[in-house]
């Protein structure tokens, strides 16, 4: 319990000890003087002796607490601390502290972090006997440490101790939501305070993204900050490592790979103090089988290359191209069919090491299966203007001997799972053939990480199956039945806007290889999804419209379970076929079917880097993701039957999928979160402006937020001292007992008034 005027206290409480003197001083012992009627008066002493012994303590015990209830009064405790003024039960103080990847920026000798602990253990040393504390983490996604609050500060502040910095950004709404959840069902305490221990640097706080009145409904929530820091040093940070192929055909034989070399792109950022300067990064790229990825030293033979990039004053962002060859990574790797190599880049050391490097698994395949769906036709060979959709899709897949692409044949009402198991892709020339059990097959090989491209039938039909594609798979578009006749005036393939990843490697070429493409029949796409992606367009030369040709679109997940990025389906609107349009005869069908499928490929088998703080999708059949510096057959992070990891992953590193044998079945790398490390420094007004959006909204922001120096939260957390300097409660008491005194005096003195003729005195002269 802590007085606001503990002197005054000490000298009221000195002043109790001035009755108990009094009531001494008045019992000295005096000389007895006997008289002859004192008998009579030491009998009736006697009778009552007892009964004024009792008033007498009575009396001065009232006297003694009127003089401590005064000091104490005058003192001023904070009993609501303690609960014993207040009916509550004193104060649920939480703290909310920054832990994401902006936290381990060093500044000095120490780091962001080791400075909100500080803060946060001098908070917790000045909480009352009656205050709860709770702790939640804001290294997203936000973690509720302790929830509701606790009445053992010792225990958090050893939870405060062991908080280590995540790798992804600040998730301030989340935390914020939590903290609605529980203040909502807290009906003990008498006030919430919400302390947030930050920097609030750019990538802490994203004042791009307003906050929601979460706590708009919850009365009696009192918001504190750490002020913004006025300075933070500079962070150079690794945004992607991009190989233009995700998947590599290696080939049998290394001598003849057919991707010899392997172009990366790796881009660069830079935030806070560093943009002022002029500066060289210095930008190391290795190869490393995935058991090796997070060994700083490990690296393939003849795989290590290094180069530079150069800032310019202002300059934020910048890119480095290196060149990989793959006949090394092949022969460095044990490329047996799915083995994958992991690309790490590295930049120098800097405020923030957790984003200065950068983790990309890239596939290695001797071959890819494609399954080519249509029905074979007998007996010789067809001329060139005879040959249907799957013979021209044959061809361009295979232009030459020693491309390790494999091309098998399938009939379209016999497709089934074990097929569909041996393939990586799958064309589909003649899907109104196919059965309701092969659509069934179709959806799983999709759903576990297949490409699956689809093609008009050439025949001349209402195209009912189009309604299997889009319900099959959850596509929100709609696919007109009908092929429009386009003869007269035939659409013109477009590529100069072309910016698709699929054909990143043939972009730049697309204006001039489709540039005397014509269309002659199509169907039309009525509606797209959002989620669909453009990857070419024809232009009507008449009316000057657009419209989608090529579309690509992952498969949406069922109502109510979690989506999974797996799977890739491709929609051809017009077949290469002769009387639908030229294509198959232009230069153009070569690059562009290969492409679609060695990207797609790579596209529809999942993510296979994300970034720190999600809880990422694993590649089909996995159980566990396993770290690499772990054995296969540690316990790992479990995966859920959506395919989810059962719980968010907040440090970058290399993951191994595996199944329940203890099988590889993928490699995943988390990558640090770059948005939430950028270092920039905000205004103090734009943040504060930020954050009072949480409480509705306020005119008056400097009442919705108080701000705290950071070395002086502990005054912050003191309980507000309104109205008088003397405790009100304990001044009425003292009121009361001295009321209450007067009377007992009077009662217990026995003295009474009485006039001369009540008692018989005759009246002396002169006297009425």
């Amino acid at each position: 319990m802590t007085f606001l005027n503990a002197g005054l206290l000490a000298a009221g409480l000195a002043a109790v000890s001035i009755p108990i003197l009094i009531h001494l001083l008045m019992r000295q012992r005096r000389k007895p003087v006997r008289w002859a009627a004192m008998r009579f008066l030491m009998e009736a002493y006697r009778k009552q002796r007892r009964r004024l012994r009792l008033q007498q303590w009575i009396l001065l015990a009232t006297r003694c607490l009127i003089v401590a209830l005064l000091a104490l009064a005058l003192g001023r405790p904070l009993l609501e601390a303690s609960g014993l003024i207040s009916g509550a039960g004193g104060r649920s103080v939480y703290l909310l502290i920054d832990n994401s990847i902006a936290s381990g920026a060093r500044i000095d000798s120490t780091t962001a972090l080791e400075q909100h602990k500080a803060s946060a253990r001098e908070a917790l040393g000045s909480l009352g006997e009656g205050d709860r504390v709770g702790l939640i983490t804001l290294g997203g996604p936000a973690e509720s440490v302790v929830v509701p609050a606790s009445a053992d500060i010792a225990a958090v502040r050893r939870l405060v101790d062991a908080i280590e910095p995540t790798d992804s950004s600040a998730d301030l709404r989340n935390a914020f939501d939590q903290l609605r959840i529980v203040a909502s069902a807290d009906r003990d305490s008498d006030e919430i305070v919400a302390m947030v221990i930050s920097d609030f640097s750019a990538g802490s706080a994203d004042l791009s993204s307003p906050l929601s009145p979460i706590l708009a409904e919850i009365p009696g929530v009192r918001l504190i900050a750490t002020q913004p820091a006025e300075t933070l040093p500079g962070n150079v940070q690794i945004v992607s490592v991009d190989p233009l192929r995700s998947v590599v055909l290696a080939g049998d034989n290394p001598d003849e790979a057919i991707d010899e070399q392997q172009q990366i792109r790796i881009v660069l950022e830079r935030t806070g103090a560093a943009l002022a300067m002029a500066q060289t990064s210095t930008v190391r790229l290795r190869v490393a089988a995935p058991r090796e990825a997070d060994d700083s030293t490990s690296v393939a033979a003849g795989l290590g290359m290094t180069t530079s990039v150069s800032w310019r004053p202002g300059q934020e962002r910048a890119s480095a191209s290196v060149q990989i060859n793959t006949r090394a990574i092949r022969a460095a790797i044990d490329s047996s069919a799915g083995q994958t190599a992991v690309l790490i880049a590295e930049i120098d050391r800097d405020a923030v090491e957790a984003d200065n490097t950068f983790r990309r698994p890239i596939a290695l395949r001797d071959a890819l299966r494609v399954g080519i769906v249509a029905q074979r036709r007998f007996g010789r060979g067809p001329t060139v203007d005879q040959l249907e959709p799957a013979d021209w899709f044959r061809i361009a897949l295979e232009p030459q001997i020693g491309v390790p692409i494999e091309t098998i044949d399938a009939n379209p009402t016999a497709i089934d799972a074990p097929l569909l198991s041996r393939l990586d892709a799958v064309i589909l020339c003649q899907p109104h053939l196919v059965t309701a059990d092969g659509w069934r097959a179709i959806g799983s090989f999709v759903s576990s990480g297949g490409l699956l491209v689809v093609t008009p039938p050439s025949e001349d039909m209402a195209n009912l199956w189009t309604d299997q594609i889009t319900e099959r798979f959850g596509l929100e578009w709609r696919i007109g039945r009908e092929a429009i006749d386009r003869q007269e005036q035939p659409l013109q393939l477009v590529g100069e806007n072309a910016d698709s990843p699929i054909l990143s490697l043939i972009n730049a070429e697309l204006p001039r290889l489709a540039r005397n493409i014509t269309i002659t029949r199509s169907l039309r796409f009525e509606e797209l999804s959002n989620g669909a992606e453009r990857i070419l367009d024809a232009r009507d030369p008449a009316t000057g419209q657009i419209e989608p040709w090529l579309v690509a679109q992952r498969p949406q997940a069922e109502s109510g379970s979690a989506s999974v990025d797996r799977g890739l389906i491709v929609f051809m609107a017009s077949p290469p076929d002769a009387r639908w349009t030229n294509l198959p005869l232009m230069p153009l069908m070569v690059p562009l079917t290969q492409e679609l499928v060695r990207q797609g490929v790579g596209r529809a088998s999942g993510a296979s880097s994300v970034v720190a703080g999600i809880a990422p999708p694993a590649p089909a059949g996995a159980v566990r993701l396993v770290p690499a510096s772990e054995s296969l057959n540690s316990a790992g992070v479990e995966v859920g039957a959506s395919g989810i990891a059962a719980r968010p992953l907040r440090k970058s590193g290399t993951l191994i999928a595996v199944d329940d044998v203890d099988r590889q079945r993928g490699v995943i790398a988390v990558n640090a979160d770059s948005r939430g490390s950028n270092l920039t420094v905000q205004s103090a007004d734009a943040v504060r402006t930020w954050l009072a959006d949480v409480s509705g909204g306020s005119e008056d922001t400097e009442a919705a937020v108080a701000w705290v120096e950071p070395d002086r939260v502990a005054g912050a957390l003191q309980r507000s001292s309104s109205g008088s300097p003397i405790s009100l409660p304990l001044l009425f008491a003292v009121l009361f007992l001295a009321c209450a005194e007067a009377v007992m005096a009077r009662l217990f003195s026995h003295a009474e008034v009485r006039s001369a003729d009540a008692v018989g005195v005759p009246a002396r002269p002169g006297v009425a």
